[in-house]
């Protein structure tokens, strides 16, 4: 029962690592994208200082290949935004996301040392409870079995005594 426990404390800690993982690349994939939008509003200032507007035109090719692959670029842009939806607040997200790896972090300390308490008590108590009682238990088969060679050996013994005795007769 103790090992099962265990093998379930190693799944459940496999699992938090996994997660830990996974919500430390969302928080790096937002932090990369606030740092993005901070460098994409400090050119919008420079521009504005500079000359009072920004250009946000980008220049498109004008053949119609070019429009096509324009217009297929902003109908996938679409697409992905609506798939990959995320929180209006990008700070909110972030703080959410540290909160979580920060209850991550703690359930996977709480669960290596829960595994590390298992793991001592099946190497210092229950091994040796086991290996003594599998001693005990071979030892009893020895012992039984001797018993039988020992009765198959006296009986082998008056069987042979037994026709020396009908020879000299």
């Amino acid at each position: 029962e103790l090992l099962r426990y265990r093998k379930l404390k190693v799944f459940q800690r496999d699992i938090l690592v996994k997660t830990l993982l996974y919500k430390r690349g969302q928080l790096k994939k937002l932090e990369e994208q606030e740092d993005d939008a901070k460098k994409i509003d400090d050119i919008v200032e420079q521009e504005m200082s500079k000359s009072g507007h920004v250009n946000f035109k980008n220049p498109e090719r004008k053949t119609y290949s070019g429009k096509l692959m324009s217009r297929i670029n902003k109908l996938a842009t679409i697409v992905k935004e609506t798939v990959n939806y995320q929180d209006p607040d990008p700070t909110t997200t972030i703080k959410n996301l540290e909160k979580d790896i920060e209850q991550l972090s703690e359930s996977l300390d709480v669960s290596e040392a829960d595994l590390k308490v298992i793991s001592s008590t099946i190497k210092n108590v229950e091994l040796p409870k086991f290996s003594r009682e599998k001693d005990k238990e071979l030892s009893s088969i020895l012992k039984t079995y001797s018993k039988y060679l020992k009765d198959y050996a006296r009986k082998n013994l008056e069987a042979w005594q037994e026709v020396k005795n009908r020879e000299q007769n």
